[in-house]
């Protein structure tokens, strides 16, 4: 069996699970991240609309206009950008497999 791990750019806790499982091939790939918030982060939505409010007002025009998906944080992604990022990812596991990579651990926020 061939193992191989891919991890985020955050390895922490990939660094503690591989203590115990020891897979040589680790990876980090910078489409495991979470998603990222922007201006908005670490600050609740309830307060964006005071703290920064013409941010606030394009965000919220264009996710009432388009939906929460496709809606994008300023400085920061939409859902739809996360998705895009995880299909990336996903090709790469093909790809891996094509490779005799046939087993693969996944860490991700």
């Amino acid at each position: 069996m061939v193992l191989g791990c891919g991890v985020s750019p955050y390895r922490e806790t990939a660094n503690i699970i591989n203590s115990c499982i020891n897979i040589q091939d680790v990876k980090e790939d910078i489409t495991l991240i979470e998603q990222r918030y922007g201006l908005f982060s670490d600050t609740p939505l309830e307060e964006c609309r005071s703290k920064y409010p013409n941010e606030y007002e394009f965000y919220d025009r264009h996710y009432q206009m388009d939906g929460k998906f496709y809606a994008k944080l300023p400085q920061g992604e939409s859902p739809c950008d996360v998705s895009i990022r995880v299909r990336i990812f996903l090709e790469t596991i093909f790809r891996d497999k094509l490779h005799g990579i046939d087993t693969l651990f996944i860490v991700m926020h």
